[in-house]
């Protein structure tokens, strides 16, 4: 009797010689994940768009440099949201935040940064927080 019974609990726990255990169960995927190649995409995207932002350094400097006065702070701070279209130019600039750089400085930093397009195409839109800070010795 206690065979039975030690018998009938291991099958109806699912660990009788009846029952199939699989070696390994992988996570089903959400339903909203973004696919890993679209991430490793998206983030090379991103390097791209900042080293095009950098490669634009000097003008964006020179804009900063056109606003200094005698009395204007040793450094300046703004934070920029880009939103970038499908065709890779910033149809954008949105400004964050910022301490010492005037509203001229801005208009013409995002002339700058909506010049140029930052890819050929990416089929996609995205929005980039980008931080500049500027010293009046020349750097951006």
């Amino acid at each position: 009797m206690r065979t039975f019974v030690v018998s009938v609990l291991l099958f109806v726990c699912g660990c009788g010689a009846g029952a199939v255990v699989p070696a390994s169960v992988a996570p089903a995927p959400a339903p909203d994940a973004i696919p890993a190649s679209r991430v490793d995409g998206q983030a090379d995207l991103e390097k791209s768009i900042y080293k095009a932002i950098d490669a634009r350094r000097v003008e964006l400097w020179s804009c900063y440099r056109k606003g200094l006065t005698e009395s204007s702070p040793g450094e300046g701070h703004v934070i920029l949201v880009l939103e970038i279209a499908q065709d890779g130019r910033a149809v954008h600039v949105l400004e964050g935040h910022r301490t010492g750089i005037g509203d001229d400085e801005i208009k013409c930093m995002s002339r700058v940064l909506k010049a140029r397009p930052f890819h050929d195409g990416a089929a996609s839109t995205m929005r980039l927080r980008v931080p500049l800070t500027f010293t009046r010795e020349g750097g951006a």
